[in-house]
């Protein structure tokens, strides 16, 4: 009988024509099973419910077979040895297999499909599995497990926008006595980028040599190229930064006024060296209010001539006193502290938080959310919601009665989205969440908004809203393992998805409702 049965299984999991063979083993079945004196209701269950529901779908005595004596064989794996190992197994393998070891022959990989890596971290640490951050001097291409701290090390290659040939420098280099080493080595010599030393510093691997803010502040200090002196060609920098002062007010209104006329070359000459501005109507009333004439040299249809050679002369003489003031301590330590900002905000801003999800893809510290006042936004724990929706107040459809279900919102960070199940994975504060949308809504958010600029160009307006680390607060209800956005005509909400914009020390969030329109 076991081998009739093995036979079916063979032929319903090839999708062929069994009925004949399934009314023989049916007729088979019950034969035997009665012969040994099973009941009717047994063998009823059996057949038209554990059996029926693998008529469709099965898999002959040989797969089963094999497939059990490997889950046999990983079980003792994860029984005789420490736990960890198969843990850093699973993370590997769901992360989309980033575990080549190839350093010495160098050889490329397959691209890291960070989404991918981002969800099988936020699972397995929701199992209360510890990952580490990557240290510069310890951790390989992938996940690696770490039995004296009792965790896992994050891998070289799950980091954003450092590539193989970053790693394989990095690991052919070590070991680093601290972070100038690695600079002065990595950096200096050009074989790392500033944007790549920028993603590792967020991702912790110099931790080791001291704290992540200041070693960023170092950084930062060093790509700035802080001036260590200044002339009156600063002048436009220092301006741009609103660093001069009201009393010379008069003087940058000189400068713009070079600025100004300087293009507006009318003629170029060779001998005596010179260049000649032609002035218009604006230039030339300034011009006869604060100059001599002594800088004029011809007149073409009524509009004067100057001398840049001339002009220079006397330019110069009424940009003294700023001139002195340039190159004193006070306007240089000014721009150098906005330069290190600019830098700052441009690479750095942001919570630890944010820094790890840029570079890793996951929190290693407090989620960026975790300051939110959930009260105040009837922000729910995912998984202490019901498993099923609740139904609200009723409603007609069609002849039929149906309920709105009660709502609440979630709020995370995008780790990945399917094009294709219109889902998103979400890390909320408590773990990974999975949010299923309707094909149509899910586009809209998704989609990012271009403009043309002319000459077949486009400029993005606005990126998707699924685009991995946004941060975003669902409205709707879970049903099972999935959070399905919704909103009724007399919700409270208005909005099934609204993008966290930021999160001020009070726990408020300035929330963008709508997409940008053009």
């Amino acid at each position: 009988m076991i081998i009739n049965l093995n036979t079916l299984k063979n032929l319903s999991s090839l999708v062929l024509t069994y009925q004949d063979v399934l009314k023989e083993v049916e007729e088979l079945f019950f034969k035997k099973g009665k012969e040994i004196g099973t009941s009717d209701n047994l063998l009823n269950y059996v057949w038209n419910v554990q059996f029926k529901r693998q008529f469709g779908y099965s898999f002959s005595l040989l797969h089963t077979l094999a497939y059990s004596i490997i889950a046999l064989q990983e079980l003792n794996l994860n029984y005789r040895y420490n736990p960890l190992y198969w843990n850093t197994a699973c993370l590997t393998v769901n992360s989309g297999g980033i575990d080549t070891e190839d350093t010495k022959d160098n050889k490329k990989t397959a691209a890291t499909n960070y989404g991918k890596v981002a969800s099988a971290i936020g699972n397995i640490r929701q199992r209360g599995i510890k990952i580490d951050l990557p240290d510069i001097n310890k951790a390989n291409f992938g996940f690696r497990t770490d039995i004296n701290n009792n965790s896992i090390l994050f891998g070289l290659k799950g980091m954003n926008g450092i590539g193989d040939d970053v790693i394989h420098h990095i690991v052919l280099n070590r070991p680093y006595s601290d972070f100038n080493d690695f600079i002065e080595r990595m950096f200096k010599s050009g074989i790392i980028k500033k944007g790549q030393v920028i993603q590792l510093i967020k991702g912790g691997c110099f931790d080791s040599f001291g704290n992540r803010q200041e070693i960023m502040k170092a950084f930062i200090s060093l790509i700035s190229e802080p001036k260590s002196k200044l002339t009156l060609s600063n002048l436009k920098m220092l301006i741009e930064n609103n660093i001069v002062p009201s009393e010379f007010a008069q003087e940058v209104r000189f400068f713009r006024f070079k600025d100004y006329i300087s293009k507006k070359v009318y003629k170029t000459l060779k001998s005596p060296k010179d260049k000649l501005f032609l002035l218009d109507d604006v230039s030339a009333s300034f011009y006869n209010q604060y100059f001599s004439e002594d800088s004029v040299v011809d007149m073409l249809n009524g509009q004067l001539v100057i001398s840049e050679k001339a002009f220079k002369k006397e330019y110069d003489n009424k940009m003294s006193n700023i001139k002195s003031w340039i190159t004193t301590e006070e306007p240089l330590k000014k721009l150098n502290d906005c330069l290190l900002i600019k830098e700052w905000e441009k690479y750095a801003d942001g919570s630890l938080g944010k820094w790890e999800m840029d570079s890793l893809s996951y929190y290693y510290n407090d989620h960026e959310l975790s300051g939110v006042n959930f009260a105040k936004y009837d922000i729910a724990d995912f998984y202490k919601l019901p498993a099923e929706p609740v139904k609200g107040k009723p409603y007609q459809w069609r002849g039929k009665t149906l309920y709105e279900y009660e709502t609440t919102r979630i709020i995370g960070t995008v780790l990945d989205r399917d094009k294709n199940k219109h889902t998103i994975t979400l890390l909320t504060p408590t773990g990974v969440v999975t949010v299923k949308q309707w094909s149509g809504s899910f586009s809209h958010y998704n989609k990012q908004i271009s403009r043309s600029i002319g000459g077949g160009k486009k400029e993005v307006v606005e990126k998707s809203w699924y685009t991995r680390g946004t941060l975003l607060m669902f409205t709707g209800f879970r049903r099972g393992n999935n959070f399905i956005p919704k909103v009724y005509k007399d919700s409270i909400y208005n909005h099934t998805v609204c993008r966290i914009d930021n999160v001020d020390n009070e726990g408020n969030m300035s929330l963008t409702t709508k997409r940008a329109e053009i």
